[in-house]
């Protein structure tokens, strides 16, 4: 059997989680119980903050005389009785199986027994009326299961009243048949209709609903939320079995929804609708509010308290809220509680919930309710976007690595969308012929080219590239990269060109940085040149090209760290000029030659749309590039891209140029006689000189040439001569 943990300084005298409990091993999972309530410490519990029997940390929560509680796993089934006495017929039934006594005197009965659910179960003694009608009376018990957000003091724990002890060691048994056990605990609960008429008017009411629905469709971005009131309002008329309010709202799906709603999404608003008791009322607080909005769009809304943004599914992505739809859903929640208050039968009650709706409606309580709503929605922003080989599109969601094509799921937790919807067999004459004519009809570099556009697509930038697109002005690589960031959508960005420049050009750390800020989970990040003679700083370069963390704030906001995940294309008209050229920059750099000039007569004003009507097939084109480096494993370099890039580094880097045509890395020289040499040589090949300091320096620090001794006045550089 399972080694007991000993609990240490929880009170006098030793305690322990008993054996019996330790046995149940995987089927539970344990959290810290603020001493003497039925209370966790902590929030989160019910989906992150519990752990498993083996955490370590448990010898801990002890030590103020703390207590423990157990969740429910798998099957296994907890009946929490309060009134014993008055269930022998149910606790009869369960048998021979491990039982808890409380220090009230209830029971805590373990069993296992599947298809009860995910909800709660509550269990009342009821009387009649003398209407006979049942009336509901004393509170005997509740039965807790996996995913039902409950749980019980575990056994060893210990209140002012005494000890939570094991009465019966047996192991928790099987029951032989779910059917049986709910038939036999039918007649204590609340939540199923008997035949004492209220079924009739449940019924009425319940067949009615559809028919609101009759002269209504629809479309892309209300097909959630109308469902989910429809299921709201349906479980309202004690719907409690969850294939009997699929199959309703399957029906009002397919009737009613275009294009309908995946199955799986009705299948979760069902589930949904009914985690909470038909009966349960919210108080009459800002807080029960809340708590309302959770119940009627908690699938539906998050929010992020670091963006202090609220985001809504829309059957394609989870949009950020830019047009107050989040006040919306709001008063659509405050509206809801006229309808809470038509179903109450006692007139003070029903009185004091119309009271709190009419008070709801003021901006101050919406504003209330939503501060409320926001709590129980939160989340951070790793939550979203975070699956790498995921592509959003209009009518679904394409794979990059498997390449396959599925429906938009809202599991994907995906913000971003590309302009355009999946055909596979889609084609792109004008875009074919664009390409061939720009780059000349050399068919290497068209490869590359094409590789670089399906590599775009791709999260983290794998191979740590950043890409130039070079020429002079009117040879189409505007145009062209116009088309590649309208493919993108959401998932490029247009970044101001001096966030690439050297310092001077760029803000302090101390500034906001939004224009690094805004590029956060962005795919493909492209910035044009505005004038002549930029120099790009390499350090900025590095960081955003490779995979070093950055920082980064927006206006008025706090700092936030991030992993670029995009590839950089600028897009130049000059060589492009570096403050310090090394191997890191020349392995990075992808230079793309557009040597193509269009004459007036050739230049076509509406060619962007033309493209954006072809975007579907452009798009299958990027993707044979992308397929062709996933079955590489690298890019493939054109010569004439290699030619490029050749002469960006000998415009870049001419100490090195001077060494490789008129040095050899022995002997010495003096400092003085080799610049002059260099300065020579630079004036022959039309190049600029570094300054003398700047020469020394790459000397010393790039190419292992040493400082050498001083002689009569004069200083030598060892480890070079001139050939």
């Amino acid at each position: 059997m399972t080694e007991a943990v000993s609990v240490q300084n929880h009170s006098e005298e030793e305690t322990c989680i008993p054996p019996e409990i330790m046995a149940l091993g995987d089927n539970i999972r344990v959290i810290p119980v603020k001493p003497g309530i039925k209370k966790p410490i902590g929030d989160k519990w019910q989906n992150e903050n519990n752990h498993p029997l083996d955490y370590r940390g448990i010898h801990y929560w002890f030590k103020n005389g703390n207590n423990y509680g157990i969740i429910p796993q798998g099957d296994l089934v907890i009946l929490d009785a309060d009134e014993p006495e008055k269930l022998g017929e149910v606790i009869d039934y369960i048998g021979d199986s491990l039982t808890v006594r409380t220090p009230s005197g209830g029971y805590h009965i373990y069993f296992y027994c599947a298809e009860l659910g995910t909800k709660k179960i509550i269990l009342y003694e009821f009387e009649e009326n003398h209407d006979g009608k049942r009336k509901k009376g004393l509170h005997l018990a509740e039965i807790y299961m996996a995913g039902c957000r409950g749980f019980v003091v575990g056994a060893g724990s210990r209140t002012d009243k005494g000890v939570y002890r094991v009465v019966n060691a047996s192991a928790p048994r099987r029951l032989p048949d779910p059917g049986d056990f709910k038939r036999i605990i039918r007649p204590f609960r609340d939540d199923i209709k008997y035949d004492d008429g209220s079924h009739k008017q449940n019924q009425k009411e319940r067949d009615s609903i559809p028919k609101l629905y009759k002269n209504e469709v629809y479309q892309d971005g209300e097909r959630n939320n109308a469902l989910i009131s429809l299921a709201g309002r349906l479980v309202g008329t004690g719907i409690t079995d969850e294939s009997e309010l699929f199959r309703m709202l399957s029906d009002a799906n397919n009737n009613r929804c275009i294009p309908t709603l995946d199955e799986a999404d009705v299948q979760r608003i069902a589930r949904s609708a009914l985690r909470y008791e038909p009966n349960q009322r919210r108080p009459l607080t800002d807080l029960g509010n809340g708590e309302r909005f959770f119940d009627m769009h908690g699938e539906t809304t998050k929010f992020i308290p670091a963006w202090q943004k609220w985001f809504i599914w829309d059957g394609h992505l989870w949009r950020e809220d830019r047009k107050q739809e989040i006040r919306k859903l709001a008063n659509k929640t405050v509206r809801s509680l006229y309808v809470e208050a038509s179903k109450i039968e006692e007139d003070d009650l029903r009185k004091k919930l119309v009271s709190w709706a009419r008070a709801s409606e003021s901006a101050s309580k919406i504003q209330a309710l939503l501060t409320s709503a926001a709590a129980l929605v939160a989340d951070v922003p790793e939550s979203f976007d975070n699956k790498p080989d995921l592509f959003n599109l209009k009518n679904g969601t394409y794979n990059l690595h498997s390449h396959e094509f599925r429906d938009h799921l809202q599991a994907d937790m995906l913000t971003k969308c590309g302009n355009f919807s999946y055909e596979p067999n889609a084609s792109c004459p004008v875009w074919e012929k664009h390409i061939q004519t720009i780059f000349l009809n050399d068919q290497s570099l068209i490869g590359s080219f094409q590789e670089l556009c399906g590599y775009s697509f791709l999260s983290g930038n794998p191979d740590e590239i950043f890409v130039i697109c070079h020429g002079s002005g009117r040879n189409g690589k505007g145009k062209t990269l116009d088309l590649l960031k309208h493919l993108h959508g959401d998932y490029a960005k247009t970044a101001d060109f001096k966030t690439f420049l050297t310092p001077s050009y760029t803000n302090s750390g101390s500034n906001p940085s939004p224009d690094l800020a805004r590029l956060y989970r962005s795919r493909l990040v492209i910035a044009s040149e505005t004038g002549n003679g930029s120099v790009l700083d390499e350090s900025i370069i590095k960081r955003l090209s490779g995979n070093d963390t950055i920082s980064a704030r927006f206006l008025r906001q706090e700092i936030f760290e991030y992993t670029p995940e995009f590839v950089i294309f600028l897009q130049m008209n000059p060589i492009p000029r570096f403050n310090d050229w090394d191997k890191a920059i020349e392995n990075r750099l992808w230079l793309v030659p557009f040597n193509h000039y269009f004459e007036p007569k050739d230049r076509d004003p509406d060619i962007l749309d033309k493209f954006k009507a072809e975007s579907a097939g452009i798009f299958c084109w990027c993707m044979e590039g992308l397929k062709r480096y996933q079955a590489l494993g690298r890019l493939t370099r054109a010569a004439a891209i290699e030619t490029a890039c050749e002469s960006v580094r000998k415009e870049n880097d001419s100490i090195s140029c001077f060494i490789e045509d008129c040095c050899t890395l022995s002997g010495k020289i003096s400092r003085k006689d080799l610049y002059n040499h260099y300065a020579v040589w630079c004036g022959g090949v039309d190049m600029c000189p570094e300054v003398p300091r700047k020469f020394t320096s790459a000397l010393l620090k790039k190419h292992g040439v040493k400082d050498g001794v001083k002689s009569n006045g004069v200083r030598y550089l060892q480890g070079i001569s001139i050939q």
